[in-house]
Parts: structure tokens; C-alpha cells; sequence
């Protein structure tokens, strides 16, 4: 995120009962479960059509700079890319 988008963004989330909204600022989100962070980015992105869902299923994230190759030799990553963070079948 850049800016001051870390302290200024909050994700809201409602239970469904009275009273139910729920504020995250993004900045706690970032140090608990920054995946998610990635995930939501890429599903607010996606279109909201029938094909959301199973586009969605076959996203997935991967904590760190390793991506999915990084059990298979000692190869060393140059840095951190987007897409060592995100894999999609789509």
C-alpha cells in the first residue's frame, strides 16, 4: 500500500445482527493475516459475474518472497514480486 493508506484504510465487516459492524484498520490486518489482504485486492479486481466464485477457488497466496518453486531446488529469488506472492489459474 502506498501513502498513507496503512493508517487512513479500515475493512468493515457486519455479523448481521443489529449493531454488528465491525472496523479492522488495515494496518493491524497487515501484521495478523497480510494474505488476506492480498486476496481481497486481487478478488475486488476480479469481475463480479458466475465465473467470481470458482476463479476465486483457484487463487492462491503464498506468504513470503519462496512462491510455489521454492521447495523444489536452492535457487535464490532476485527480490519480491507480485507474483511471487499471488498464483492464479485464471
Amino acid at each position: 500500500m502506498t501513502g498513507n493508506k496503512v493508517e487512513q484504510k479500515i475493512y468493515y465487516s457486519h455479523s448481521g445482527y443489529p449493531g454488528g459492524l465491525k472496523e479492522v484498520p488495515a494496518k493491524r490486518v497487515r501484521e495478523t493475516k497480510p494474505e488476506w489482504m492480498v486476496r481481497e485486492a486481487v478478488l475486488g479486481m476480479l469481475p463480479k459475474n458466475k465465473l467470481r466464485a470458482r476463479r476465486a477457488k483457484k487463487l492462491r497466496v503464498v506468504p513470503g518472497c519462496g512462491g510455489f518453486g521454492a521447495a523444489r531446488g536452492p535457487e535464490a529469488a532476485g527480490g519480491c514480486r507480485l507474483k511471487d506472492f499471488v498464483g492464479a489459474g485464471i
